[in-house]
């Protein structure tokens, strides 16, 4: 019977020494995604009221 090798343990720590959340997500992406969602409740307002804009 053939027993397998163990699995070496993988690195995750980031290079540049940022810290992760949200599964990996970095600081940078989550305020994109943060200024992309506020531009759409934006336009979207704008378009349901339009007299206030």
């Amino acid at each position: 019977m053939r027993v397998k090798p163990r699995q070496e343990r993988v690195n995750t720590a980031d290079p540049h020494g940022r810290e992760h959340f949200a599964g990996g997500m970095n600081m940078e992406a989550g305020l994109l995604i943060a200024g992309v969602i506020a531009v759409a409740i934006y336009l979207l307002v704008a378009l349901i009221l339009p007299e206030r804009f």
